[in-house]
This record gives C-alpha cells, sequence and structure tokens, in this order.
C-alpha cells in the first residue's frame, strides 16, 4: 500500500509538473545559468567558484552542470535528481515497519503538508537537494556513523549556507554533554583524555567549520557577482518592485535583500516570522497528527511541566517581538494568511500566537530544539520566507518517525544513542 500510494503520488506529480519538461519557473532560470557555468569541466576552476551570481553556495548548481555534461537533457535531468532525492526522503520518513506502526505514516503526512517539499521536489531549485545531504547527515548521527554524518554535513553546507544550523545543533548538544559526563577528577589524576569519546561533538563541529571554507573563499557570505547583479524575474525583485508601486518588469533591482548586503546587518524580526513558519508546518500538524484522546489533558499536564517557564517564554517573547516586530513583507503562504487580517494590531497577535507555540513546544535542551534556536539565528540574516523551514521539517519529521528522543540519550559502550522528538 505504501509503494502504490508513493507511486501514484509521484505519478500525479509527473504530470503536473509536464513530466520535467516544462519552461523555466520563477529563479530556474537563473540556477540554470548558473548551472551551465559549471557543466563545461567535472573539476570547477577556482575562478568558476567564485564568479556565478547566485547567493547559493555551488554543489547543486555544480551536480546540475555534470548531468548537462553527461546527458545533455537540458534542465530535465537536473529536474529528474530533486525529484528522486525527494523520494529518498519519503521512503527515509514513512517507509513502514512494525515498530513504526502508523507512526510513519502519520510523519510523512506530516512531511508532505508542507507544500514546499513537493513543490520543489520537480523544480531545478536547491532545496531539496540540500535537504537530502542534511537528512543524511542526521541518520548518520542517529546511527553513531559519525564520519558519514561529518561528510553529508559539509555537502549540506556547500548547497546552502543555512544548513550549519544542524550540525552546529549537534556539536553544541554533544559537547554540552560530554562536558557534562567528564569525570574532571580522575582527569586530573590521569592527565588522560579519551578523544574517541568525544568524536560525537568534533565531527559536526568540523563540518560546521567547513562554512569557513566558504568564506574565505567568497571574501564574503556568497560570490561578489551575486551582490551586483540586477535582477527583474526573481521574486524579491517582484515584492520590492510591488512594494515601490512600480510593478513594470523593466525595474531594475537587485535581487540580493539589504540584510544580506552587510555583513554585520541583521533583522530580528524574521526570528518571529520564521517561528510562526515553525508552528504552522511543524507543531499544529504534529497536534493534530498525534492527538490523543484527552488533547485538552495532554496540553494541561505539558504546561505543568514547564511551570514557571510557561510565563518568562511568554513574557520574554512578547518584549522581543514587541522590541523588534514580524516582518510583513515576506513571502510564502504564512503572509498570505496574514494578510487576510486588516487590524495590525490583530496581525502582531497573529505572528505572537504561532511563535509562542513554538517557543513551548522547543523550550528543551535538546538536538532538534537547538536547530530550531540556531536556525532562527541564521535567518535574521535571511529574507523571510517560508520555505527555509523546509529543511528543518524535513529533520523533525524523520526523528518523530523513529519515535527518537533527542532530549533523552542511551548511553552505553555498545548501545547507540538513542533520540526522540
Amino acid at each position: 500500500m505504501f509503494l502504490v500510494a508513493v507511486v501514484a503520488l509521484y505519478a500525479g506529480l509527473l504530470v503536473a509538473k509536464q513530466f520535467l519538461r516544462g519552461p523555466a519557473l520563477w529563479d530556474e532560470a537563473d540556477f540554470w545559468t548558473a548551472s551551465l557555468s559549471f557543466s563545461t569541466r567535472f573539476i570547477p576552476t577556482i575562478e568558476q567558484l567564485t564568479s556565478y551570481k547566485e547567493l547559493n553556495t555551488p554543489l547543486p548548481f555544480i551536480l546540475f552542470g555534470w548531468l548537462e555534461r553527461l546527458f545533455q537533457q537540458d534542465m530535465f535531468a537536473g529536474r529528474l535528481l530533486c525529484m528522486l532525492l525527494s523520494i529518498v526522503i519519503v521512503f527515509a520518513v514513512g517507509w513502514p515497519t512494525a515498530r513504526k506502526g502508523w507512526r510513519s505514516h502519520r510523519c510523512l503526512t506530516g512531511l508532505l503538508l508542507c507544500p514546499y517539499f513537493l513543490l520543489y521536489s520537480g523544480l531545478l531549485y536547491t532545496d531539496i537537494i540540500a535537504c537530502f545531504f542534511v537528512l543524511m547527515g542526521v541518520m548518520g548521527y542517529v546511527h553513531n556513523r559519525h564520519l558519514i554524518s561529518c561528510i553529508a554535513f559539509v555537502l549540506a553546507i556547500a548547497s546552502r549556507q543555512y544548513m550549519l544550523a544542524f550540525p552546529a545543533a549537534i556539536a553544541l548538544y554533544e559537547f554540552v554533554t560530554a562536558m557534562g559526563n567528564i569525570s574532571w577528577r580522575s582527569l586530573k589524576v590521569n592527565r588522560q583524555l579519551r578523544w574517541k569519546d568525544q568524536w560525537r561533538w568534533m565531527a559536526p563541529a568540523i563540518a560546521t567549520g567547513s562554512i569557513l571554507g566558504w568564506i574565505i573563499l567568497f571574501q564574503g557570505l556568497a560570490p561578489k557577482p551575486a551582490f551586483m547583479t540586477p535582477d527583474v524575474s526573481g521574486a524579491y525583485s517582484a515584492v520590492l518592485a510591488v512594494a515601490s508601486g512600480d510593478a513594470s518588469p523593466a525595474v531594475l533591482v537587485t535581487n540580493v535583500p539589504p540584510v544580506q548586503q552587510s555583513l554585520w546587518a541583521l533583522t530580528p524580526g524574521a526570528a518571529v516570522n520564521f517561528l510562526s513558519c515553525v508552528a504552522l508546518y511543524m507543531v499544529i500538524p504534529e497536534a493534530v497528527l498525534f492527538m490523543s484522546r484527552h488533547p485538552l489533558r495532554q496540553v494541561k499536564s505539558y504546561l505543568d511541566r514547564i511551570g514557571m517557564k510557561l510565563w518568562a517564554i511568554a513574557a520574554l517573547l512578547l518584549i522581543f517581538a514587541t522590541i523588534f516586530p514580524p516582518l510583513h513583507s515576506e513571502l510564502g503562504i504564512l503572509i498570505k494568511l496574514t494578510n487576510q487580517i486588516s487590524n495590525e494590531e490583530l496581525k502582531f497577535v497573529f505572528f505572537y500566537g504561532l511563535a509562542l507555540i513554538s517557543c513551548l513546544r522547543f523550550a528543551k535542551f535538546d538536538v532538534i530544539s537547538l536547530s530550531v534556536w540556531l536556525n532562527c539565528l541564521i535567518m535574521m540574516k535571511a529574507y523571510p520566507w517560508d520555505k527555509y523551514v523546509l529543511p528543518l521539517v524535513v529533520v523533525f519529521w524523520y526523528l518523530k518517525s523513529r519515535d527518537l528522543s533527542v532530549s533523552r540519550f542511551v548511553r552505553s559502550s555498545s548501545t547507540a544513542a538513542k533520540i526522540s522528538v
């Protein structure tokens, strides 16, 4: 039944996407131009790596360029790659086993409820490739294959810079845990530290540090030509044109958000937008799909466990959102929902309410919660857009489908770490 459902789903997706042969949509034209610049050779030169005109790290464009060099199928081969990787993610999250029961089906439903997953599964975009490598990194970590996990996270960061939030979250969690497990008295006597036991945090830390290589190569966060290229077709340009009252296609504006044009610029309000997206695509679907027979009793029990932290979190978030209000110029479904509200105060309440339930859901010290908070920090450097929550959605539902608890690790010399959401 699972295989039939997946085949039917992707057969329908193929038809909807004109069997991956349709014209370029949105940013596909720009991404294809960047991909063609890498199609002339298999090993890119330094000049190629620093002269393409996209803000994205180059691995997806290199892969698309390789496919074009090998098969000469235009955008079809790259789109097919994204769809195949999407199917792998679906199998990783939704494959049913006797232990999972119906849990995997509900988690796969949660993943598919995020519309950006299927939307980008057959397009020449970088998102699915980045999600795939992040998921491989998390799977390697779960199965104690830390070298494989490290390599996968390095490739994820080479696909999208902001993927560094995931290995950074694992490194931080494992480092704090490792420091807490060290017998400092014994260490003082023996003066020996078992570095093998520190590999759990060192491997993701090394992967996180790979971002420095790209910063040195680019002499910034992205290739310099990406900051100087006018763009009349991108989504961000369209938003600026409409906002300025001139929606003419002749308007020439840069495709780089202002917050990314300066190394030190931040938009803290974008963190509230991101937390609202987390609630919309993760917390609320989880509550619906895994609703107990007594949901109100379950909510009350959870709030009782949080205790006074509930009021502290609510107050701190209110202060933060008041000083740095959520942005109303974002892209995606969330802002469309918000625009249905005419009153500005009610819009604030809407954003605040969604962000609050995200804060309450992830008010723990574990890998997935740290991933949420580090993504929030990174989103202060990005234009607010719903789709940036997609990698977090993939990781969340994968961990949920395996019933792993990131807040309670079971450790022994022969037992793999167990993670749960």
